[in-house]
């Protein structure tokens, strides 16, 4: 599970689709990156796990 923790004005485009990069914070204490750093993989994982849902909750 992951948070939503700031959202960029930045656009990126990944596997076909756009959208504004946002930083993500994750179970793990070491873990706060934006969707397009390597270190994360967020954008791909649709690609890699068709299944995966995601939701918004505000």
């Amino acid at each position: 599970m992951g948070f939503v923790t700031e959202i960029t004005e930045n656009k990126k485009t990944t596997e076909g689709s756009t959208y504004y990069d946002f930083k993500v914070a994750q179970h793990t204490a070491d873990y706060h990156a934006y969707v397009s750093s390597k270190k994360c993989g967020w954008d791909k994982i649709k690609k890699e796990h068709p299944k995966a849902v995601f939701g918004i909750v505000k």
